[in-house]
């Protein structure tokens, strides 16, 4: 009996195994589609950021942000 079970469990193990074969190898234009959007992404970006950049009128790298109210709650 346990031998027959045995048998039956590996015909099993035999049927349910496969091969994966993966995707198929990418070729050379959709590397370039790739290289050529990323590209595009970061020229879009500098761009934006140089636009931003035009608009300011004064230097940010010194800037002091305020992190509390100014104005006192007591005396308003």
């Amino acid at each position: 009996m346990d031998y027959r079970r045995l048998e039956d469990l590996e015909r099993e193990k035999g049927i349910k195994f496969f091969e994966c074969i993966g995707d198929a190898p990418v070729t050379d234009k959709f590397v370039n589609g790739i290289e050529v959007k990323r590209d595009n992404f970061m020229l879009d970006t500098n761009n934006k950021m140089r636009k931003k950049d035009i608009n300011r009128f004064s230097t940010e790298i010194n800037n002091d942000k305020v992190c509390v109210p100014t104005v006192n709650p007591m005396t308003s």
